[in-house]
């Protein structure tokens, strides 16, 4: 073999461990896409849309909101869906401030939506079993979130909230991405679909699919 061509045998072999050594394989077997699908009538894919309307890109994927997070949450919802207001008064320069109090007879307030949890797993290893956290999310998303109920399975990506500015105690916030279901079968499911570019988490085991969004946020 020419020096040549073992110079490109020899980065082929490389790019293939580095690519092995990034890679995630689930424990357990994963559903297929056809049986993934027979379970979307009870878990439905639900659209990326902001109320009000507002210039976001949505095309991000799993793997990018991952890098900015802390963790990846199993948890059993325990409460109704409820609600978290901050005051963002004092936050804008002051002309934009007079314009907002102008149109909206008030000072400006940030609205989350809220679930209180009892953690199965914490991948993230900050909070033990059956600690009690609070997922939170903006409100103007709420149309993205599914209308959890108590004893729903969810699993999702987090950002550690509690101790900083406004936080509720043990608060989490999440994002539109890397929000699954948790069938009564123990199987995860993606709230919003899949990315193309994403290893697919979907019909992966609720440990799999939480050591898979934990391992991208560790890219």
């Amino acid at each position: 073999m020419s020096k040549k061509w073992f110079s490109i045998a020899l980065s082929v072999l490389l790019c293939l461990l580095s690519f092995a050594g990034c890679s995630f394989s689930p424990a357990e077997p994963v559903l297929s896409e056809e049986e993934v699908e027979t379970l979307r009538d009870e878990y439905p894919v639900q659209p990326i849309s902001f109320s009000p309307v507002v210039d976001i890109d949505t095309s991000g994927t799993v793997e990018q909101m991952a890098a900015t997070m802390d963790t990846a949450v199993y948890g059993k919802v325990i409460s109704p869906r409820k609600w978290k207001n901050v005051s963002t008064a004092g936050t804008d320069h002051p002309e934009l401030e007079e314009k907002k109090e102008n149109l909206t007879s008030g000072a400006g307030t940030a609205t989350f939506l809220c679930y209180e949890m009892e953690v199965v797993r914490d991948a993230g290893g900050k909070y033990k079993k059956g600690d009690k956290v609070v997922f939170s999310i903006t409100e103007m998303l709420e149309d993205t979130i599914p209308d959890f109920q108590e004893g729903d399975g969810v699993i999702f990506l987090g950002v550690y909230f509690d101790g900083k500015e406004n936080a509720l105690e043990n608060e989490i916030a999440t994002t539109f991405k890397g929000i699954y279901y948790v069938t009564d079968d123990g199987y995860a499911l993606s709230t919003c679909g899949e990315d193309p570019q994403t290893a697919r988490a979907s019909g992966m085991t609720a440990d799999d699919c939480l050591d898979l969004l934990y391992h991208l946020t560790q890219k």
